[in-house]
């Protein structure tokens, strides 16, 4: 079993990699600069180059792979990436696990749809993965505000939504990928088995970390402003903002049991998230 990891620079891919290392499951990661790559994170990974804007690093990098856990990057333009895609149907790849966006059934505009169904007519097996809101948003561009100034600022209104972390989304995808057969040609959506408003959310990180944590409920165009003062590029700022639109319009609010019942084990809980992660919102 010869498996390939993309996204490996980015918080899911890096989670599923450490987690696949941690098992001792044999892996390549599949990275722009391996150089690079290697020094960030050190050489213990086995690197191989895949750039999706250069079909000639295509072959190397899926050399004997059979599994492949695919994440799309939103750099990356569509028509490359359905370029790679359809590459796939001529390469050893015999299960692709496509990490993919919980609300895609309800925007079918987001370039997952089309991905989804390009993938599905490969004719390689799939199982395709619709992640719930990770809980480790608040330790990414929400960090720093609550950090500094104790706040939670995000536009998400008054809605609630469930959560996972991505923790159990790296279990989750390393359980498909060492049982496979049974995860065939089906789609899952991890919701988890909680939902939360963000007033809520403030109000068990202010109990938990023992400071006032309070929810802002900014409005998109103030936060939109804030985000780009940051430095953060407009096209990153206004994939959160679409993150939070269907919390904000009441459209998250599902649960269910699915990473409990694919795994056997216990997801998460926001709580001990907030307590494992707690060192990135004190003051230095």
């Amino acid at each position: 079993m010869t498996i390939l990891v993309t996204g490996f620079t980015g918080n899911v891919g890096l989670a599923v990699g450490h987690a696949m290392m941690k098992r001792h499951i044999p892996f390549h990661a599949a990275v722009i600069d391996p150089a690079a790559a290697s020094e960030k994170f050190g050489n213990a990974f086995h690197y191989r180059h895949l750039d999706y804007a250069d079909i000639s690093t295509f072959s190397q990098a899926l050399k004997g792979v059979d599994q492949l856990f695919l994440m799309y990057p939103s750099q990356v333009s569509t028509r490359q990436f359905h370029l790679f895609l359809r590459y796939l149907r001529f390469t050893s790849v015999r299960h692709i696990v496509y990490l993919s966006f919980k609300d895609v059934p309800v925007f079918p505009l987001t370039p997952h749809h089309t991905i989804e169904k390009i993938i599905q007519e490969t004719g390689i097996s799939f199982t395709i993965i619709r992640p719930g809101y990770y809980m480790q948003n608040l330790n990414l561009f929400m960090r720093d505000d609550i950090r500094f100034h104790e706040q939670i600022v995000t536009p998400a209104g008054l809605g609630k939504t469930s959560m996972i972390d991505i923790r159990d989304i790296a279990t989750f995808v390393i359980h498909c990928l060492e049982h496979p057969a049974p995860y065939f040609n089906r789609v899952y959506t991890l919701h988890g088995e909680e939902v939360f408003g963000f007033h809520e959310i403030a109000s068990l990180m202010t109990l938990l970390l023992g400071k006032t944590i309070r929810y802002t409920n900014p409005s998109i165009p103030f936060f939109q402003m804030k985000m780009v003062q940051k430095g953060y590029p407009k096209s990153y700022v206004n994939e959160v903002i679409m993150l939070h639109l269907p919390i904000s319009l009441g459209l998250t609010k599902r649960t269910n049991r699915q990473f409990r019942e694919v795994t056997g084990t216990e997801p998460i809980p926001l709580s001990q998230y907030i307590l494992d992660y707690q060192a990135h919102w004190e003051k230095h």
